[in-house]
């Protein structure tokens, strides 16, 4: 079973996967690379006005896809 990698870009800052996990497919990694994205949101404190969220997912060195996420908050006047 291959190997998949989620370097995940917060604000710009980078936090490469060291590890990787284990899992079926491609498919399988883009589902699970969604999922990391969408918990990486709820986790963040959104107090700002911008949220970038980027994680490139990888099978060894080859590139799989890329999930951006942007969010701005408005607030009300």
């Amino acid at each position: 079973m291959p190997y998949f990698y989620f370097d995940a870009t917060v604000n710009g800052e980078a936090l490469p996967d060291p590890e990787g996990i284990e899992l079926d497919t491609r498919a399988v990694a883009r589902t699970e690379g969604l999922r990391a994205v969408a918990e990486m949101v709820k986790d963040q404190h959104l107090n700002g006005n911008a949220r970038d969220i980027m994680i490139a997912i990888r099978e060894g060195s080859d590139a799989v896809a890329t999930i951006r996420l942007s969010l701005k908050i408005e607030e009300a006047s």
